[in-house]
């Protein structure tokens, strides 16, 4: 029981930490105002059944729980549920300002996307200088942009 409940946990996690990816997906041409709305009631039921579920797994005392309570997988999701709900709070408020409430004015703002640089992970061997570098690299190209969104940067 307690294997299964921590399974539709993870696969609800799975579902709020890949929501903005999934969303961007389906094209600017179908991003409107009243598709907006109706992915963020998504998202928020999404994030309904993944406290039900987090709570309903806090009554069993298991390793398997120990592990996820240590992980501490519900902060991580709860970030990335605010983080893309306020992106989507976000492109609803700026397209209600617009003349057009159902049009893909959003859609244009929406997609502006930085695309991240591809920086290849090093294999540390300890050495501090090293890592500094790679540090300073990942910082000046990632960390530091204020652009990016905090599930971007993840």
């Amino acid at each position: 029981m307690m294997e299964l409940t921590l399974k539709k946990l993870l696969v609800t996690k799975d579902y709020i930490d890949r929501f903005w990816e999934n969303l961007i997906k389906i094209g600017k041409d179908k991003v409107t105002q009243s598709y907006l709305k109706t992915r963020l009631t998504l998202l928020e039921s999404y994030w309904q059944r993944f406290e039900e579920t987090h709570y309903n797994l806090l009554e069993n005392d298991d390793a398997a729980v120990e592990k996820y309570l240590n992980e501490d997988v519900y902060a991580d999701t709860e970030d990335n549920y605010v983080a893309v709900k306020t992106r989507i709070t976000s492109l609803l408020r700026d397209d209600t300002t617009s003349v057009k409430h159902d049009s893909t004015i959003a859609a244009s703002l929406f997609f502006k996307q930085i695309q991240l640089p591809k920086i290849s992970l090093p294999s540390f061997s300890g050495d501090q200088l090293a890592w500094e570098s790679f540090r300073d690299l990942f910082r000046s190209l990632v960390g530091d942009v204020s652009e990016l969104a905090p599930v971007q940067k993840l």
